[in-house]
Order: structure tokens, then sequence, then C-alpha cells
């Protein structure tokens, strides 16, 4: 599990999703539903991705593949964040003119510059994040957007 990193990210709500057996998300990415609610009692599923986004990511849960056997081999949690001054993984794409433009990211979830290849535009409960300020957190590039 990734440790949170202080005095960077703001979160005004977040909620819970399960990530499915096999599947890792990884810490501070785009996530996105994994299967459409087709009942009212089924479990939100979510993946790492990009476009119509459900929030960030707040810790890695790891693939279990192969399986323990234990009880949490399927109810595997995750917190999203789903609003407020949040960190996002980046690429070395993105540079200071990106600053104040549409948060983009590629299928992993990671943030990417608008003109990257197999970037897409992310919106998050309809809204779309703004890039406020790039943070490099040891070797890793992350930006910071507001939702």
């Amino acid at each position: 599990m990734t440790l949170p990193t202080y005095g960077r990210q703001l979160i005004r709500f977040a909620e819970t999703f399960y990530v499915k057996p096999s599947l890792q998300v990884n810490s501070y990415r785009v996530v996105v539903l994994d299967t459409p609610l087709t009942s009212p009692s089924m479990p939100l599923h979510v993946k790492m991705g990009n476009g119509a986004a459900v929030g960030i990511s707040q810790f890695q849960v790891a693939d279990n593949d192969p399986a323990t056997g234990f009880a949490t081999d399927e109810l595997r949690t995750l917190t999203v964040a789903t609003s407020g001054l949040l960190l996002v993984e980046a690429d070395s794409s993105v540079v200071t003119a990106d600053v104040g433009t549409a948060l983009y990211a590629t299928a992993a979830g990671i943030a990417t510059d608008s003109l990257t290849v197999g970037g897409a535009a992310v919106t998050i409960n309809g809204a779309t994040p703004t890039i406020r300020e790039i943070v490099s957190i040891g070797p890793t590039p992350y930006v910071l957007i507001s939702i």
C-alpha cells in the first residue's frame, strides 16, 4: 500500500468501490466503472482507465492471482476520491503548459498531455477536472487536479 502524500491533496468526498479478483489498481490513478450496474444490489467494481471516471484511486490494490483461498480474494475494497484537490500519477509528456487545461489520461489511468496518442479526456461525475500544478514526488511525476 502506498503511503499518503500529506500537504498536497485535499479530498472533499470519497467513496468505496470494489476491485475484481485478479485485477490490480495502482494508487493515484483515474478509475472507471468495470461493469455497468445491472441490479440495485450489485456492488460497483472499478478499474484503471480514462473517459467517464468515478474518481482517483487512493491506494494500491494488488492483483491476487493466484488466489489465496481467503475471503479477501473476493471482497477487495478501494477508496476513490471523487472531488477536491487530488493527485494523479502522470507521465513525462505533461509539462507546465498543461497547467490550467483539462485532464487527459491513458487507458492505465495515468495523466498525460492532450496530444498523446491513446490519451482521452477525463470527466468525473460529469465535470471536467483541471490541472492546477505539476508535482514531483521522488522520481514519479504527478499532476494536482481540482474537481
